[in-house]
């Protein structure tokens, strides 16, 4: 492999949010969409714009039906939020508030998948985010006092576990064990989100994914719900069969990119 790439593509001109019942979206009547407006359910804009259609796209899991968002490059929010600034300074009961909902039991499991040499996503959101996901970790170790905080990871992920050593004898509650993974343990993103929760920050508007085309591999963090397509004209790549996550086979580049897709194979 070439000499690894990182990119970012935060500028796309559409993002594609996904929803169940079109009785449930919540737009206004000017079409206006300010970033981290609650569109439907439980998920949220990444950018400001305005809504200007309904359409299908592919994505994981099979078609997904999309409200398209016309990016205005603002990132505009109709009211701004009061950050936490110490997120030591917040009573345990109002943490255990906020996240009661992730432990089962007395252990709480994070999760870096790693598959193979290639699969760098985990990787780099954990070498981006390091000290976000650590200082959340600990802050739910002071708050529960009586659980065990375990970062699962794949023995073969050098990088992963460089990262962590770094940082860890600071935190000596938190424990990094080379176990299998468990159905009901977090992922990364799901730690940030947890931060922003309790930072009382807007929702986290990002994916990292893995690229690998014509030898070459590249990480590229991305905004939430854009698309394939747009992501290979912004980087200028072409091809004619993508390999979504290693099981997923499209000659569509129209594909919506969330958290489910990881690493993306082109032909």
């Amino acid at each position: 492999m070439k000499e690894l790439e990182i990119d970012t593509f935060l500028t796309s001109d559409y993002i594609y949010i996904p929803y169940i019942s079109k009785e449930k979206l919540n737009l206004r009547s000017n079409g206006c969409v300010f970033k981290d407006d609650l569109i439907t359910d439980n998920t949220y804009s990444p950018v400001s714009g305005k809504a200007i259609g309904l359409t299908e796209i592919f994505g994981f899991g099979g078609v997904k039906k999309t409200l398209i968002v016309e990016n205005d490059f603002k990132d505009s929010v109709e009211k701004k939020k009061i950050s936490v600034k110490d997120l030591y300074s917040l009573d345990s009961s109002i943490v255990i508030e906020k996240t009661n909902k992730f432990f089962k039991g007395k252990e709480l499991n994070v999760n870096i998948e790693f598959n193979n040499k290639f699969d760098l996503r985990d990787n780099y959101i954990l070498k981006d985010n390091i000290s976000i996901i650590l200082e959340t970790l600990n802050i739910l170790d002071n708050a529960y006092k009586d659980i065990n905080i375990n970062i699962l990871m794949n023995k073969r992920d050098l990088g992963s576990y460089q990262t962590l050593f770094t940082y860890l004898g600071t935190y000596p509650n938190i424990k990094v064990s080379f176990k299998n993974t468990k159905n009901d343990s977090l992922s990364l993103y799901d730690v940030i989100d947890i931060y922003n929760d309790l930072k009382n920050k807007n929702c986290r508007d990002f994916i990292y994914l893995t690229l690998i085309h014509d030898n070459k591999i590249r990480v590229i963090k991305l905004k939430k719900n854009s698309n394939l397509k747009d992501l290979l004209e912004h980087i200028k790549v072409m091809g004619t069969n993508f390999i979504i996550n290693n099981t997923i086979k499209v000659q569509n580049p129209n594909f919506l990119l969330d958290e489910n897709v990881r690493i993306i194979n082109i032909n």
